[in-house]
């Protein structure tokens, strides 16, 4: 009986972290979250991963989403309509300085879960380890 006891307990102590740990860092998946808003406020123009790969929006989102790393080919998109950038913040305002006109969708915060360290779990380090990632509304001046 105290075998089954020992099992029960470890188990509990492994499964507490996915319990209670991942549901609260799962908001730190930008590409989900940008998904999600989409899915909410339901913008009807392509969507562009630029300069970044992020498979959770191309698996939560509903719709298409292309991967561009080129600053020509955006913009020869950008002029033919309006696209939708899920980014770095520091990519989008590189764009800004480059002659595209961006409107601020929606921010989100990032970190790659899969990668969890001691300074993303202290809530007092975390905000150093977080990335800044965008959805943004752009087109060709």
């Amino acid at each position: 009986m105290e075998h089954v006891f020992k099992k029960a307990m470890l188990f509990a102590v492994i499964l507490y972290p996915f319990l209670n740990l991942y549901p609260a860092i799962l908001k730190y998946q930008s590409g989900m979250q940008a998904a999600y808003w989409m899915k909410t406020n339901k913008p009807t123009t392509p969507v562009i991963a630029y300069k970044t790969a992020s498979y959770s929006l191309e698996f939560y989102s509903a719709a298409e989403v292309s991967r561009n790393n080129d600053e020509d080919l955006l913009r020869q998109s950008a002029l033919r309509h309006p696209v939708i950038l899920y980014t770095t913040k520091a990519h989008a305002d590189s764009l800004a300085l480059h002659g595209f006109k961006l409107r601020l969708l929606q921010s989100f915060q990032y970190f790659p879960v899969s990668r969890i360290d001691i300074k993303f779990i202290n809530p007092e380090t975390r905000p150093s380890e977080l990335k800044t990632m965008v959805l943004a509304s752009v087109s060709a001046k």
